[in-house]
């Protein structure tokens, strides 16, 4: 997903530059609050017996799982693609995105597209985070436990 930025200040600057010192946890939870702010109930959960944690969204009847990336070589490859796809695959009806601070290379974003997985790269991190304001900090989000298949 690509969208037209408008001029970043250097309030946009110093919240990425955060965000690019943020640990992968770090990183789920400022997304935590910022879904929770727009209105999604969310949950952090363990898809898997691997370490890797997920968001899932849910508004309504519709559910997302969310991969949050922190890419430290800037460059997101088709491994995080492959991730979320054969984590996900158990959960029909469910969408699927990947949150980084970097972009995307062309095969990711090929690959993506192929299995209807939304991308959403470091400008549309920026435009999210714009369109928001962040409450501080709270107690509230909980590395959930994993969630089985439906």
């Amino acid at each position: 997903m690509t969208h037209n930025i408008k001029k970043k200040n250097s309030k946009d600057n110093y919240l990425i530059d955060s965000i690019d010192q943020m640990s992968d946890r770090e990183f789920r939870e400022l997304l935590f609050h910022l879904f929770k702010h727009q209105g999604y109930n969310v949950s952090s959960i363990k898809l898997t017996d691997k370490a890797d944690r997920y968001l899932l969204l849910r508004k309504g009847v519709d559910e997302t799982i969310v991969n949050a990336t922190i890419s430290h070589s800037k460059l997101v490859g088709t491994r995080s693609i492959d991730k979320i796809v054969n984590t996900v695959h158990n959960y029909k009806g469910c969408h699927q995105w990947i949150i980084t601070n970097g972009y995307f290379t062309k095969q990711s974003v090929t690959k993506a597209n192929k299995n209807e997985v939304m991308l959403f790269n470091r400008d549309d991190l920026i435009n999210m985070l714009d369109q928001y304001n962040l409450p501080p900090s709270s107690n509230t989000y909980n590395e959930g436990k994993k969630r089985k298949g439906k």
